[in-house]
Order: structure tokens, then C-alpha cells, then sequence
């Protein structure tokens, strides 16, 4: 359980990393990580506004995963239910977010493209 809490939590502080450098504006373009959908990636002027639009929700996404690693280690020891369901909770968090962020990006993204 506690190598899977670490796993949580470190996803989640990337996931931080990631929105902070957005919010930003610090994330040039690239191909390893951010928001990477054909509206971002259509220019650079597009990767910028989407990142700075989107940072926060990141932001927000990254912290689902940290609150419940922490969770999981300060309440989860012998209770293999308990942990399995905040950390299936704080994942599920995690992707809805992350696809929220991917929407808000889009939109960013086509209104500098539109413009």
C-alpha cells in the first residue's frame, strides 16, 4: 500500500509541475508532456493560451492524487478497502480533471487559431 501511496503522490506533484509551468507560461512545446491535441500543437501562439488557460485545472487534477496518497498513508495501514478506495477515487479525480483541462485547452487553443 505504501509503495502504491508514493506512486499517487508523485504522479500528482508532476501533475502540479506540469499546470504550474503551464499557468506560467514556462511549458514551451514539446513531446513529452503537456496538453498534446491538434489544436495545441497547431501553433505556438495556440500551445501557450492553452497551457495558460488550462493551468490551473491541472493544478487541480495533480492535487487529487497527493491528497490521497496522504490519505491512504495516514488511514490506510490494515485497511486494504479503505485504501483501494481512495486511491481508485483520487485516480478517477485525477482523469476527469485531466480531461477538463484537455476541454478548456481546446477552446484556448481554437480561439487563438480563430483570431
Amino acid at each position: 500500500m505504501l509503495i502504491a501511496a508514493l506512486v499517487l503522490i508523485a504522479g500528482g506533484l508532476v501533475t502540479i509541475w506540469v499546470g504550474l509551468k503551464s499557468t506560467r507560461g514556462d511549458l514551451e512545446r514539446n513531446w513529452v508532456v503537456g496538453i498534446r491535441i491538434a489544436s495545441t500543437l497547431a501553433s505556438d501562439e495556440a500551445w501557450a493560451a492553452a497551457h495558460r488557460a488550462s493551468g490551473r485545472t491541472l493544478m487541480a487534477a495533480g492535487l487529487a492524487p497527493v491528497v490521497g496518497g496522504i490519505l491512504m498513508v495516514l488511514f490506510g495501514w490494515g485497511r486494504d478497502a479503505f485504501a483501494a478506495t481512495v486511491a481508485l477515487t483520487s485516480c478517477g479525480m485525477l482523469v476527469l480533471l485531466v480531461l477538463l483541462a484537455g476541454r478548456v485547452a481546446d477552446r484556448a487553443a481554437k480561439a487563438v487559431d480563430s483570431a
